[in-house]
């Protein structure tokens, strides 16, 4: 049967200036039924020698000038080194009510020679416990100056019974598709909004890193252009990411990229823009030669064409029948939002239908129009004059 225990020792000076050592209390107690190790065995030795000292040292009601802890495991000494954190649960928790009782400091190391708990611990018979000086005085050292104490702990920082109660951290590294500032062009339909948003944010972000040039007030025509600038490197980090790496990598893009044939190429900002013969333009302007690079789903517009597009989208949005202007059943004009912008309603010419023709045998401009004319055919709205309904009166306007 296995056991560990400890005990406590007093160190007082007489009137004639004599040290004088005196077995105070000891206890032991029986190892688990579980098979534990010596090292563990020694700390839970610790522990109790820990407690024992937290408990009855104040019940002396004595004062007590310095408080001395010791052991004769290297390993219980290096273990309580170390944060509690470092070891595995068992030893972790252990290490962690030592350091909350005790100091660090006042752990010193004895031989195993001169640790009177070994007595109970290796077992004793009563009658040889009468004449045992140092289970009742301690070594005979403790008489001396602290100087002359042994010191000989080295701490240890390969030994394999120290080490395997190391605690086993597994770094874990996952790689995901990072869309998480994508996710902003869906929080906002309006691209202002959207622009004095990020501007903010990149306010925010450059003050906090630094205090020296702290912005402040309402967002600058230069915070609208970065916050631009910024939500077209996302969009065209998002569709065109082999292409970017491409031009920055040799400077030129795949032959089988659908951005070959418009020449592109990364300006200082990092933005992709068309190339092309317009660069010999002497009376155009460095942004209206080089055009940014925009896509909708597969197609790909310049900017003055993703402009026209978002231009026709909300004309139609604002063409969108709300409620008749009249209860007369042959009056057919309804109100939309565009009376609240224009004081009437948004009209344009009627243009072939081009929805159903093959993308790569129209040009440019027809493009454009058949994007538009899919949106509007995706999301129409209809009025028409409903006289069979079995739920609605004879000559009633109905919107579908």
């Amino acid at each position: 049967m296995q056991a560990y225990d400890a005990c406590t020792y007093t160190r007082t000076t007489d009137i004639y200036g004599k040290e004088v050592i005196n077995l105070l209390c000891a206890k032991s107690r029986v190892a688990p039924l579980k098979v534990v190790s010596l090292p563990r065995l020694e700390l839970l030795a610790a522990l109790l020698a820990a407690c024992f000292m937290s408990k009855y040292a104040p019940k002396l009601q004595l004062p007590i000038n310095e408080y001395f802890y010791w052991t004769d495991s290297t390993l219980v000494l290096n273990w309580l080194l170390s944060p509690s954190s470092r070891w595995k649960t068992f030893m972790g928790n252990k290490v962690s009510e030592i350091q909350e009782l005790t100091s660090v400091s006042q752990w010193k190391h004895v031989a195993s020679s001169d640790n009177p708990a070994d007595i109970v611990s290796r077992g004793c018979f009563p009658s040889q416990m009468k004449s045992l000086d140092l289970w009742w005085n301690g070594p005979s050292w403790l008489k001396g100056e602290h100087t002359q104490w042994p010191s000989n702990f080295q701490e240890l920082n390969s030994k394999t019974e120290y080490l395997s109660e190391e605690k086993v951290i597994t770094n874990l590294f996952l790689t995901t598709e990072n869309n998480s500032f994508n996710q902003i062009f869906k929080l906002f339909s309006s691209l202002s909004k959207l622009l004095r948003v990020v501007a903010y944010c990149l306010r925010v972000k450059s003050n906090l890193l630094s205090s020296d040039t702290n912005i402040y007030g309402p967002v600058k025509a230069t915070e609208i252009e970065n916050s631009l600038k910024r939500l077209v490197k996302v969009a065209q980090q998002e569709e065109f990411f082999t292409e970017l790496c491409d031009l920055k990598n040799s400077k030129l893009v795949s032959s089988k990229s659908k951005l070959f044939r418009l020449k592109p190429f990364l300006d200082n900002d990092g933005i992709i823009r068309v190339g092309g013969r317009l660069k010999h333009a002497v009376s155009l302007s460095f942004f209206q030669k080089h055009q940014i690079v925009q896509s909708i789903g597969n197609a790909l517009f310049n900017y003055e064409e993703l402009y026209t597009i978002l231009v026709r989208i909300e004309a139609i949005l604002n063409s969108r029948p709300s409620t008749p202007l009249s209860t007369d059943p042959n009056d057919l004009s309804v109100l939309t939002p565009g009376h609240f912008l224009i004081g009437d309603s948004l009209s344009a010419f009627p243009e072939r239908d081009v929805t159903n023709i093959m993308e790569n045998r129209l040009t440019r401009w027809r493009r454009v129009v058949q994007i538009t004319q899919k949106y509007r055919l995706d999301g129409r709205t209809s009025i028409s004059i409903s006289d069979k309904s079995e739920k609605n009166g004879h000559n009633q306007m109905v919107l579908i």
